[in-house]
């Protein structure tokens, strides 16, 4: 359809609603509106609920229907509208606060969403049986709220973002991409009223017209396909196959395989134990390691953490059979009672990316990582901004040499996007500036010159980043942009060195040679002093005058968080979390944790101060710490979503003694050779 005709069509859409909404009985219109409404317009729906509510301003009810239709549809501005009167009146409906705060929050006014989240929990009724639930979530949000009103502190300027051509994306929704090895494109689309998959290439800066790939052509069991991947060896796919029941996808994981005549096979359904009857399977991810396929997969299956999880199951790469073992879930530290989805692993790093709406998350879905593997997981990070957003973001993938990549989003980005009720593809690139310095340390005076058993460390803002033992005398660091770097180098007997680097200043990547000479501290020679005589100065008579007495200047305090002194005398375990190891403690930067507890140090060598957090209030032994292992985790994990201390982790105390290295998640804990039981650790 060319484009006068679309708008044309669109016209006569409008005028003829118009029409209906002016002369036909408000009763008639309310039962075209339930239609609509129960066939899954919700856009139809909701125009009329508020046609209705205009004329019948008595009659809330509708505006409540209108705002839940517009919900639906993920319409924030016109939800806020439809729902503003009804808001508190979450005794009559189906907690119309809650829903009026979260549009707010993904229409991008996180302080205004923070209060009205604050006020639905205030009025919600605590004898209901879902309070605690509700109570948990809202909580949730207002820390999601908090991390968005961040978003100047939190956004990366080294990554971009970019909308893909109108060739790829309409005005329906576009999701799931893929880049197969051999460089074809593949995404779904609803363009044609069903979901299917279509593929391009790239030309130039520019994408061909894309097509339906001939290997799906006749093979669809029901309306709705997506989600495609392939392996890394091109010889197996995996996609959905869905159907809606009242308006939710039900959806089952497929597999095809290539022969050696280059034909894919019919698709196979994966087996029961996978897409396990009653559930939900969707979003596979597959990932060759060793002898192994792993396959990443999003189901809502029973002994899940609530709502959609990520799972996987492996099989033999030299068994060309669909023999899996059991599905297992990836825990705690990836799955909340909220969804994850869309789980996408880039082995180069070992870090899972997928999305959720259970973590604290500055919109609705969110982009997480974690580095690890199977059943072994780091607390999930948000991505942050830009590739975060006020709105829903998901389906994050990343080219495992590049760092390039895409995800998808119905975030606004004028003047391209102007609502949020589709999803589009996104691209993001990486300012890929990396900058290495390298040298050889070396004593000018010596015949061999190079030195061993040197230190050297690497700071960024007064935190030491790295620190290595040369067991020779060559080092080497990579630096990222833009930043400003300081590199100290120290031997026993030899007067150190130091310089900076400032990364911002470089263009392009480059490998910076600078040598550095140790020069032993010069030895002095003492000589006889050689005393002076005083000379005979005439003293001027003495006028006395009255003292001046200078004012002390008045100093404002900077806010800093309380601090104590560790009590040596400890017998008995606790847990710490030790946010930084520092050169020069600037109290000024802690102020962040003041929420979380009492700042508390650690001296080693080389002047290096660990900063450790613990709780304002002593252990149930009188100790200085964390009483378990879980308290300490949940306390790191709001300290990891809402401070610059990303890299924060817990750490055990036994008798005043550190056991072990640290860990980041209970699994990183029990694999140790710490002992204990575990208690309840939120995770969320």
């Amino acid at each position: 359809m060319r484009m006068s005709q679309l708008l044309l069509f669109l016209c006569f859409i409008f005028a003829a609603n118009a029409f209906a909404q002016n002369t036909m009985p408000w009763k008639k219109r309310v039962k075209l509106a339930q239609d609509y409404e129960k066939s899954g317009d919700y856009y139809q729906a909701a125009i009329f609920y508020e046609g209705v509510y205009a004329e019948k301003p008595d009659k809330e009810e509708f505006a409540y229907k209108a705002g839940n239709c517009f919900y639906k549809l993920r319409d924030y501005v016109n939800t806020i509208k439809s729902l503003e009167v009804i808001k508190d009146k979450n005794d009559s409906y189906d907690k119309p606060g809650f829903k009026y705060a979260q549009a707010l929050k993904q229409n991008g006014q996180p302080d205004a969403a923070k209060k009205a989240f604050e006020s639905f929990l205030k009025s919600y009724p605590a004898n209901k049986k879902d309070f605690e639930d509700i109570k948990r979530i809202c909580e949730n949000e207002i820390k999601g709220c908090d991390f968005a009103l961040k978003i100047n502190d939190l956004t990366n300027p080294a990554i971009t973002v970019a909308l893909l051509d109108a060739k790829i994306n309409t005005n329906k929704t576009e999701f799931a991409p893929f880049m197969s090895a051999s460089n074809d494109f593949y995404f779904s689309s609803t363009i044609d009223g069903n979901s299917r998959v279509f593929t391009s290439k790239k030309s130039g800066e520019n994408w061909l017209r894309p097509k339906l790939p001939t290997f799906l052509e006749g093979v669809a069991e029901m309306p709705h396909i997506g989600n495609l991947v392939i392996s890394e060896s091109g010889d197996r796919l995996y996609f959905t196959q869905c159907m809606l029941e009242d308006g939710a996808p039900f959806c089952s994981i497929y597999c095809m395989t290539k022969g050696n005549d280059d034909v894919w096979s019919v698709p196979v359904k994966l087996p029961d134990y996978i897409n396990q009857e009653g559930s939900n399977t969707t979003h596979p991810h597959i990932v060759h390691t060793d002898d192994k396929e792993i396959l990443y997969f999003v189901s809502n299956r029973e002994g899940g953490k609530g709502g959609l999880d990520i799972w996987f199951t492996t099989r033999s790469l030299i068994s060309q059979s669909n023999n899996y073992t059991l599905p297992k879930n990836l825990g705690r530290n990836i799955n909340t009672k909220g969804n994850e989805v869309t789980p996408f692993f880039n082995k180069e790093e070992n870090v899972l990316y997928f999305s959720s709406n259970g973590w604290i998350t500055a919109g609705g879905y969110d982009v997480f990582k974690s580095a690890g593997q199977k059943l072994e997981w780091e607390i999930a990070q948000n991505l942050g901004f830009p590739v975060n957003s006020f709105a829903d973001d998901l389906y994050f993938s990343k080219d495992e040499q590049e760092g390039s990549g895409f995800f998808v989003s119905n975030r606004l980005l004028a003047p391209k996007r102007v609502a949020t009720t589709d999803d589009d593809i996104f691209s993001f690139g990486v300012n890929n500036t990396i900058i290495t310095v390298s040298g050889i340390i070396s004593d000018p005076d010596m015949s061999s010159g190079a030195l061993r058993d040197v230190d050297i460390k690497l700071y960024s803002e007064g935190e030491l980043l790295e620190e290595q033992m040369l067991a020779s005398a060559e080092y080497r660091f990579k630096l990222l942009s833009p930043k400003v770097y300081s590199i100290e180098i120290a031997k026993p007997g030899y007067e150190s060195e130091s310089f900076d680097i400032n990364t911002g200043s470089f263009d392009q990547s480059e490998d910076i040679i600078k040598n550095i000479d140790l020069k032993r501290p010069a030895v002095a020679v003492e000589e006889d002093p050689v005393v002076e005589e005083d000379p005979v100065v005439e003293e001027d008579p003495v006028v006395e005058e009255d003292p001046v007495v200078e004012e002390e200047p008045v100093v404002e305090e900077e806010p800093v968080v309380e601090e104590i002194t560790e009590n040596t005398n400890m017998v008995g375990t606790v847990f710490k979390i030790q946010v930084a190891a520092v050169r020069n403690y600037k109290s000024y930067k802690y102020t962040s944790l003041k929420d979380y507890g009492a700042m508390q140090f650690e001296d080693i060598d080389a002047g290096i101060r660990r900063v450790m957090l613990v709780p304002n209030a002593l252990s149930q032994d009188g100790l200085q710490g964390f009483d378990s292992k879980e308290d300490a985790l949940n306390t790191l994990n709001q300290i990891i979503f809402n401070t610059r201390f990303e890299t924060a982790f817990v750490i055990q105390i036994t008798n005043g003694e550190r056991v072990g290295d640290g860990f980041r998640s209970l699994e990183e804990f029990e694999s140790s050779d710490a002992e204990g039981d575990t208690d309840d650790y939120e995770g969320f």
